[in-house]
């Protein structure tokens, strides 16, 4: 007869317990299994900081330069303000596709090379209608008459 305490179904020979599948779920609670899939450690180092500096337009920066360094270089304004405002709207082209910083730059490179190439030009425009405008040189005149076809200078 079995002891009391056995249970009827129990025999000598060992029965296994079935092992979990892989496809199990897993409990909740237990300790994240570093190195698996779909395991994430909130507290893991990372590399991206979002309090780093992000990286300006190289293309904006020079487009502001080439703008505005005509203002100190002078006579040169007519060749650096155009190159400017072009190389503002690249810079506003690399920049969308980058997401580079600088986007104020490049329209400060722009407006700027764009406002001061015109105004150079209305500069120019207008010395050449002062001159054409202008009755004499000085009011000096030359005056062919005597000594022999060589003019002679009348005050």
């Amino acid at each position: 007869m079995p002891h009391p305490r056995t249970p009827p179904h129990s025999s000598t020979s060992r029965t296994r317990t079935p092992s979990r599948p892989p496809y199990a779920q897993q409990d909740p609670y237990a300790a994240p299994q570093y190195g698996q899939p779909g395991s994430s450690d909130p507290y893991r180092a990372t590399t991206h900081n979002p309090y780093a500096p992000q990286k300006t337009s190289t293309l904006a920066i020079l487009s502001i330069v080439f703008a505005f360094g005509g203002l100190v270089l002078g006579p040169l304004l007519i060749l650096t303000s155009p190159v400017g405002a072009i190389l503002g709207h690249v810079a506003l082209g690399r920049i969308k596709q980058t997401g580079e910083q600088g986007r104020g730059l490049a329209l400060a490179g722009i407006i700027g090379g764009w406002v001061l190439t015109g105004l150079f030009i209305l500069l120019v425009i207008a010395i050449i209608a002062v001159f054409a405008a202008a009755p004499g040189s000085g009011g000096y005149d030359w005056d062919s008459s005597g000594g022999g076809g060589v003019g002679a200078l009348v005050g």
